[in-house]
């Protein structure tokens, strides 16, 4: 009877370590980049930098309308921290002076119990790069 006890001490023991371990990771964050998008295809390449100043809001279950704004610093990154609460986010980046947005704008995820990464958006100088320029 004992072996049996002690068993289940233990199950419950490395049960509560790893819900523990799963609650401490993370907030389920949505991040990603306003970057300056040079060759136009929306996708962030190396030597792409990131755009500053612009204006990053989300509405969502954490974030009842209207949301909560951030604005990008010089690398143009932006996180929101969901604290678990899982359901649809919309993202919508407003640049900063001289630039327009080439992405899909704004952007809707999915959030379900992981981080969402990379929820990217182009943008381009207003009528510099490249030659013809990327804004409509």
């Amino acid at each position: 009877m004992k072996k049996g006890k002690y068993f289940l001490i233990f199950a419950v023991v490395i049960l509560s370590i790893i819900f523990l371990a799963t609650m401490a990771h993370a907030d389920w964050k949505i991040k990603g980049t306003v970057f300056n998008d040079k060759d136009c295809d929306l996708v962030k390449q190396a030597g792409e930098k990131g755009v500053k100043g612009a204006t990053v809001n989300i509405v969502g279950p954490k974030f009842p309308f209207p949301g909560k704004n951030e604005i990008t610093p010089g690398d143009g990154k932006y996180e929101f921290n969901t604290d678990h609460k899982p359901g649809s986010y919309t993202i919508t980046v407003t640049p900063s002076s001289g630039w327009c947005v080439i992405s899909p704008n704004p952007v809707t995820v999915n959030m379900v119990k992981h981080d969402i990464n990379n929820v990217n958006f182009g943008a381009s100088k207003i009528g510099v790069s490249p030659p013809s320029g990327c804004c409509p």
